[in-house]
């Protein structure tokens, strides 16, 4: 997929746009992929000595036989820097936290807090916290409770500290709009939203109001922006902005100021559970608006991932549903899910997707409701006896995940 570079226009608009940013929530930091992670510095530490020894000896050589190539540094300046100008993005399922697993993280906390979910995702937080961006999906409420009551163990409300191991565990970009949004009503809608501001993490999904919604995410690195956009299917009633689709005067107009400002524009679309059989019709609106990256989630399961033609003529890439990062699921589908991998590169003017891959997962859970997200290739017949769901095996789980995404985004590690 190629699209050219915006005009300068866009630049202006973007410089107008910061002055109404400044009092929305989800001011994005770029971040050091690496910092947190003690372990692969004292490894790297040794190997950047010895690269820093290395480099005064051939300086000095240099200097004693007046031979410093300075035609050839330069070729390798402009190639270091040709090959800094790449963003690894990274979208996840959904985040469906149930009393099931509130339960596993009240014991996994021992007492010295209420609930610990970070230890849930140990197997999945390389991928994650590795990566330059991040995008999740909550898909129920996480609202103060004196908004949102809890009565019922069918409602699902999941707790504050579901949100902090979400940002802990590296999301950047977390969408509010998740298909429980419409079980919470206004002041849950806005309790959530208030609470993902607090992480400091970028939201979207639902706005305070149209000034609010109007002010385009977005992401910038090394020169290349990336806009970040929500819709529901259908969107619950609220006095907040929720994007609907079923306007589609509004969704061009927020797609097509979102590319004019941006190279990519990534949007995240939740499904109508109950499928209406209008995903593609609707994706492909998206696509010839303008969206390059689609991924759309519906709570429950994987759906297809393809390239479709947009009215540019090239291409956009829409994967149907990534399932739930973590959830109860209760059959084979219900507990699979998946991680789309891609890098967003500079090459000769045109910005590139590259190495565009999805990852399987796997949410296990036994019946003492141990809850573990685990990648599909790790995941073996052993594990698979011990699940909650019965007569699974690995490879009933990895035909399932051939069956529904094509063998080109299947990641081959």
């Amino acid at each position: 997929m190629n699209r050219k570079n915006k005009k300068l226009a866009a630049s202006l608009c973007t410089a107008a746009m910061l002055l109404f940013s400044l009092n929305s929530c989800g001011i994005l930091e770029i971040r050091d992929a690496t910092s947190e992670l003690p372990s692969e510095q004292e490894t790297s530490a040794p190997v950047l000595e010895q690269a820093e020894r290395h480099n005064e000896v051939e300086k000095s050589e240099n200097a004693e036989s007046g031979t410093g190539d300075t035609e050839t540094t330069e070729e390798t300046e402009t190639e270091q820097n040709i090959e800094e100008k790449r963003i690894k993005v990274s979208v996840a399922g959904g985040i469906a936290i149930d009393n099931r697993i509130n339960a596993d993280a009240a014991y996994r906390a021992n007492g010295e807090k209420a609930y610990s979910f970070l230890t849930m995702f140990a197997a999945v937080y390389p991928r994650i916290h590795n990566t330059d961006i991040a995008l999740t999906t909550l898909e129920a409420p996480c609202a103060d409770t004196e908004a949102y009551p809890v009565t019922d163990e069918g409602v699902i409300n999941m707790p504050t500290e579901a949100l902090t191991a979400v940002a802990d565990l590296g999301f950047d970009v977390i969408n509010t709009a998740g298909t429980n949004l419409n079980t919470c009503g206004d002041a849950g809608i806005r309790s959530t939203v208030t609470g993902v501001c607090s992480t400091e993490v970028l939201q979207i999904g639902a706005y305070q109001d149209n000034r609010d919604a109007s002010d385009v995410r977005v992401y910038e690195q090394d020169g290349i922006k990336i806009a970040f956009l929500s819709f529901m299917e259908e969107s619950p009633e609220s006095t907040m902005v929720i994007p609907s689709l079923t306007d589609p005067e509004a969704v061009k107009s927020s797609v097509e100021y979102a590319e004019m400002i941006a190279d990519i524009v990534i949007a995240s679309v939740t499904w109508n559970p109950a499928d209406s059989g209008k995903r593609q019709e609707y994706a492909g609106n998206l696509a010839d608006y303008g969206v390059d990256i689609i991924v759309g989630s519906d709570g429950s399961s994987l759906g297809k991932a393809e390239w479709i033609e947009n009215a540019d003529g090239g291409k956009s890439l829409v994967v149907y549903s990534l399932g739930n990062l973590i959830a109860t699921g209760t059959d084979a589908e219900s507990i699979l899910s998946g991680i789309l991998n891609l890098e967003i590169t500079e090459a000769e003017g045109s910005i590139v997707l590259e190495n565009v891959t999805i990852t399987p997962i796997v949410t296990h859970h036994t019946e003492q409701n141990e809850y573990q997200v685990v990648e599909l290739r790790n995941y073996d017949d052993a594990m698979a006896s011990l699940h909650s769901v019965k007569g699974l095996t690995a490879e009933k789980l990895k035909q399932i995940v051939s069956s529904v995404i094509p063998a080109e985004f299947l990641a081959n590690e």
